[in-house]
C-alpha cells in the first residue's frame, strides 16, 4: 500500500519539492521576522505588523499540502511527516508575538522544523530516483488524449 502512496507523490514530485521550498522560505522569514520584531524600537507594533502577512503565508502553505494530499488521505509516509512538519508550525503561526523570537520553545520549534523538512527532502529524493515506482501520465487529465487515440 505504500508503494502506491510513493507513486502518488512521484507522480507529483514537482509540485511536492515547490511545498518544501515554500516551507523553508516560510521557516527562514518566520525567523528573521521575529527577530526583527524583538529589535524594533516598538516591538508590538512591529510584530503587528508583521503576523497577518505570515499567518497567510502559512494558511497558503496549508491549502497546498491539502490540496496536494487530497486532505492528508494521500501521501502515506510523507505525509505523516508533513503533518509532523506543520502541526508545529500552527503551534508557532497562532502564537506569534513581539517576544516570541527569545522563547526556547519557539527556538526549538524552528530548529526541529528545519529537522524534519530535511528529511521530507531526502524521502522525496528517494521516491523521485525510485526506479520501480511508476509515474501515473494520466495525472489531472495529462495524456488522456494519447489514451482517447489509441481505443479509434
Amino acid at each position: 500500500m505504500e508503494k502506491v502512496e510513493r507513486e502518488y507523490i512521484k507522480t507529483r514530485i514537482k509540485e511536492y519539492k515547490q511545498l518544501d521550498v515554500d516551507t523553508g522560505k516560510f521557516i527562514d522569514d518566520v525567523e528573521k521576522e521575529t527577530a526583527k520584531w524583538a529589535a524594533a524600537k516598538d516591538p508590538q507594533k512591529a510584530a503587528d505588523k508583521g503576523i497577518k502577512p505570515l499567518q497567510d503565508r502559512f494558511k497558503a502553505l496549508i491549502k497546498q499540502i491539502d490540496k496536494l494530499s487530497e486532505r492528508s488521505t494521500k501521501g502515506g509516509n510523507t505525509q505523516a511527516s508533513y503533518n509532523k512538519l506543520f502541526r508545529p508550525l500552527e503551534e508557532i503561526v497562532n502564537n506569534l508575538g513581539p517576544s516570541i523570537a527569545s522563547d526556547a520553545a519557539f527556538t526549538e520549534a524552528i530548529k526541529n522544523a528545519r529537522t524534519e523538512l530535511e528529511g521530507i527532502n531526502k524521502a522525496l529524493e528517494e521516491i523521485e530516483k525510485d526506479e520501480t515506482l511508476t509515474v501515473n501520465k494520466f495525472k489531472d487529465g495529462e495524456g488522456e488524449g494519447e489514451a482517447k487515440d489509441e481505443k479509434k
